[in-house]
């Protein structure tokens, strides 16, 4: 299927750029076998497929499932929502320094070899995921006999296991994964805009991004499904069920499946040919939306021999730095990254949390609220854009509206239900005062210890364990009676937490969550198509991977950090492990929905700001003659450029005599 009017933008011993087939490299040996069955999927649509398959499985992973299960893995390894905002946030750092590697390596690569290995190492990190689960001790929850009943002594038994030790796993786990995805955020992307027509890589795109959109949506789902299976599904079912407390999902099950998938699908990327049919066609005229002051920028033939190739790299960094408009955008979807990311974490705890749901019941439900806000927003932006032919200035316009559409959205996440009663946490024991502690002068001599969180209740009231409440009977594995801590000690409790009233307020709440991300995720795709054409086309890749950076150092990684704060900030009652601070139990919800949403209305309001800021600097070319995009290639080709010279530096070129001076220079070097 390959043809020979593509060597020219051959490099290496690839075989045909065109073909698709396997690549086997051993030490000095290295040929590209082709497939012949295999190249009637050496097209742009085929490329779409696998590559959106493979993005949205790593959402699912990323997205979804650790979503989803956070909650889970805080109760069964004892971790602290700021921990587990770390352990999300590893896949940031460690994508940050696969990104200072192809920033440097550039675009002279065969891109979906390099993405295929990348969702392989995926693939074996998400399977690392799973190793706690088979190397921790057996989960047991019904201890009552020994720890939870008032016993007039101090228990100070601990497991010789520490379960908190699992959460470095879980960091290195998902910065392999972080490492491996990197390549679906900068090089598929390019991949797609030179190998199809320019007028359609905004549609290829927006619906490369929905696709990764249905991965959060597909992770909740899954990881709710799950979470209904006891997580030792070779023993038999206990007497609980999901909706207990006590309960702990197999929540390891999506991770373990996601994993074989990702490794499954490397497969057919791998095989991908380097350059797809008519692509040269395809990069000709790319340069007309380039931001104007980068004409500026220029590279001579002598200039660029007698550099290296580090020094290649920085001039072009540098060059990138000098485009405001560029900058703005970067930190506008940094922001915006980061309340995307950072509440999506934590969005199925915050359901949890705030309305009192289920871990099934919140994830299932804000999986569905994600799909159609994650997938309408990414193909109506696609379809947006190719439909009416916009600009890079009318896309800074829908960006800005949408931004604050967003902005209003936000107000809404201070709604919330009525906070639980908890004692010692929102409400204090009888005849007390003391809040914030479920310690009291009617529990203080039985010695009770918050390693072993089983909650009780009674008229509305919800105790950490039977032991905080006094209890000294128990009639069966769901009831005790004789505790000192209630208004008469002959009441019965009963496992679980008790919830306030009943609250009608989820299905508003639900809608605001839904126009909000729709809003906020709708400026995702334009954003590329942006950073994509106010850019030399040659410098698409640099400038990606420069922008994906900044964004997951700036944005995504401190963002999942700050929402796991916020939510930390609202506990009122935590439990231990052997002694050590663990995960929190219950949330003030008043605080716990107001942090959230002024959190929220300064994130979406700051990238209005930068929206704003983009629209004002960005000034393009605007040059008519189409022959400008030839001499602009040649002379900055491969992102690397240099910068003029002093005495060119304030020299301000435009239309006819910009293009005379290119033209000459052109003419010269030919």
């Amino acid at each position: 299927m390959g043809t020979n009017n593509h060597k020219k933008i051959e490099d290496g011993d690839d075989g045909d750029a065109e073909g698709c087939g396997c690549q086997i490299t051993c030490c000095c040996f290295s040929k590209r076998y082709e497939a012949d069955q295999c190249q009637r999927f050496a097209n742009a649509k085929w490329a779409l497929l696998v590559l959106s398959m493979a993005h949205m499985i790593e959402q699912t992973i990323m997205s979804g499932l650790l979503g989803v299960c956070i909650s889970t893995l805080e109760k069964r390894f004892e971790l602290q929502s700021i921990e587990s905002g770390i352990i999300a946030s590893s896949f940031d750092m460690a994508a940050v320094c696969a990104l200072l590697i192809i920033t440097f390596v550039g675009e002279d690569i065969h891109k979906p070899r390099w993405i295929g290995w990348g969702i392989f190492l995926a693939g074996l990190g998400t399977l690392l995921f799973t190793l706690p689960h088979f190397i921790s001790p057996q989960y047991t929850f019904m201890e009552t006999e020994l720890y939870n009943l008032c016993e007039n002594v101090t228990v100070s038994e601990c497991s010789t296991t520490n379960m908190r030790d699992f959460r470095y796993i879980f960091l290195v786990a998902i910065a392999i994964v972080g490492i491996g995805s990197n390549p679906l955020y900068t090089y598929a992307v390019t991949f797609f805009d030179e190998n199809v027509k320019k007028e359609n890589s905004a549609l290829y795109n927006g619906i490369y991004y929905a696709c990764g959109g249905f991965g959060p949506a597909l992770g909740y789902l899954f990881g709710g499904a799950t979470l209904e299976i006891y997580t030792d599904i070779t023993s038999a079912k206990p007497d609980v069920d999901s909706t207990s407390y006590l309960w702990i999902g197999a929540w390891w099950l999506g991770f373990l499946v996601c994993g074989i998938f990702l490794m499954i699908i490397s497969i057919p990327i791998m095989m991908l040919p380097r350059h797809l049919p008519q692509t040269e066609k395809y990069r000709k005229n790319r340069n007309y939306e380039m931001q104007k002051t980068m004409l500026k920028w220029s590279l001579s033939k002598h200039e660029k021999e007698s550099k290296s190739q580090l020094q290649i790299r920085l001039q072009a960094v540098k060059l990138l730095f000098y485009n405001k408009p560029f900058i703005f955008l970067t930190l506008g979807c940094t922001v915006n990254c980061a309340f995307i990311y950072g509440f999506n974490t934590f969005g199925a705890k915050f359901l949890e949390s705030v309305f009192g749901l289920s871990a099934f019941h919140s994830s299932v439900l804000y999986g569905v609220t994600a799909i159609f806000a994650a997938v309408g927003a990414q193909v109506s932006s696609g379809v947006i854009i190719s439909k009416f032919s916009l600009s890079v200035t009318g896309i800074l316009k829908l960006m800005i509206c949408c931004g604050i559409f967003s902005a209003l959205c936000s107000l809404g996440f201070f709604v919330h239900c009525p906070d639980i009663n908890f004692a010692g946490g929102t409400v204090p024991y009888i005849n007390e005062t003391i809040m914030y502690s479920p310690e009291s002068s009617c529990n203080e001599i039985c010695g009770c210890s918050t390693d072993h969180y089983e909650p009780v209740c009674l008229d509305g009231i919800t105790y950490f364990s039977p032991c905080f409440a006094g209890c000294t009977t128990q009639i069966n594995d769901t009831a005790f009676t004789d505790c000192s801590c209630l208004p008469r000690s002959d009441s019965i409790v009963s496992n679980d937490t008790c919830d306030s009233a009943a609250c009608n307020l989820l299905l508003p709440f639900i809608f605001v969550v839904f126009f909000c991300f729709f809003s906020s995720i709708l400026t995702i795709s334009p954003a590329l198509q942006v950073t994509l054409r106010c850019v030399p086309f040659a410098n698409r890749t640099l400038a990606v991977a420069m922008q994906t950076a900044i964004i997951l150092v700036v944005g995504v990684l401190p963002g999942r950090m700050l929402t796991g704060i916020v939510l930390d900030l609202a506990c009122v009652t935590w439990s231990t492990e052997c002694g050590e601070k663990g995960s929190c139990r219950s949330y003030k919800r008043w605080e716990l929905s107001r942090n959230t949403a002024l959190l929220l209305l300064a994130q979406t309001s700051i990238c209005v700001v930068f929206y704003v800021l983009v629209y004002m600097t960005y000034k393009p070319t605007n040059l008519e003659d189409k022959e400008l995009d030839d001499v602009i290639e040649e002379r900055v080709g491969d992102g690397e450029a240099h910068f003029r010279g002093t005495e060119d530096k304030n020299e301000q070129l435009s239309g006819k005599s910009m293009y005379d001076k290119l033209r000459k220079s052109s003419e010269t070097s030919v």
